[in-house]
């Protein structure tokens, strides 16, 4: 395809010089024409480095018809998209069938009238650069779809990480949480434990005051000269 700003490029192909000079002399104001007289130059310029954008393709010529050019030209991937337009005498409707069948774009017959073919020309030309401007659009809206996709899957594989985080900060959140439910637990029975051993102690040194104290507080009241004055042994 060419560069935006340049001359399209127009093969014409055609074994009357006649025929190819007077489409040369309408087109080459508009168009870069270059020509071929025989169906084996045609696919040796269609083959090239430099392929035209639109073929003018006689049918009848001598060795390979356009047929047969145009047969060849689309069996091959780096020439199957290029527009051919049939030029020929043959005008029945079986032969136009034939030529479209085959992959031309248009059936020009001769003679031709040469204000009809430029029109048909400038529209095929018209069409392949709306094509290429359509590819265009949706090779820039491929890449941003790739480029939006990789985003949302960083983004995705980010969000999966934090989840990640957070379901392990839940994890160790929900252990020292359990620990310190087992620790309440623990102190609440240490508590208890704690109450409890109190009162046996008070109980226990209660006894011991009745059974050891008193005894020896009741014989020093039963002797006055050892009576501490003041002293409230009571219990």
């Amino acid at each position: 395809m060419d560069q935006v700003g340049t001359k399209p490029r127009i093969l014409i192909v055609d074994d009357d010089p006649g025929n190819i000079t007077a489409l040369g002399e309408m087109l080459e104001h508009d168009c870069q024409v270059v020509f071929a007289t025989s169906g084996r130059d045609a696919l040796t310029i269609c083959r090239s480095k430099n392929p035209p954008n639109l073929v003018l393709l006689d049918i009848v010529m001598p060795e390979m018809d356009g047929y047969e050019v145009c047969r060849r030209l689309k069996a091959e991937p780096r020439t199957d998209q290029i527009p051919i337009i049939f030029l020929t005498a043959k005008s029945c409707d079986d032969e136009e069938v034939k030529g479209l069948s085959l992959g031309a774009v248009d059936y020009i017959s001769k003679p031709l009238n040469l204000a009809i073919v430029k029109v048909r020309v400038r529209n095929q030309l018209a069409r392949q650069e709306a094509e290429r401007v359509l590819i265009g659009y949706q090779q820039e809206l491929e890449r941003q779809v790739a480029e939006r996709t990789s985003e949302l899957q960083t983004a995705t594989c980010e969000l999966e990480q934090k989840h990640q985080e957070l379901e392990i900060a839940k994890s160790e959140l929900e252990e020292l949480n359990q620990e310190l439910l087992n620790t309440n637990q623990a102190l609440a029975v240490l508590v208890k434990n704690t109450e409890q051993s109190r009162k046996e102690s008070e109980k226990r040194l209660a006894l011991l005051v009745r059974s050891r104290v008193m005894p020896v507080v009741e014989e020093l009241q039963r002797q006055p000269e050892l009576t501490i004055i003041g002293l409230n042994l009571t219990c």
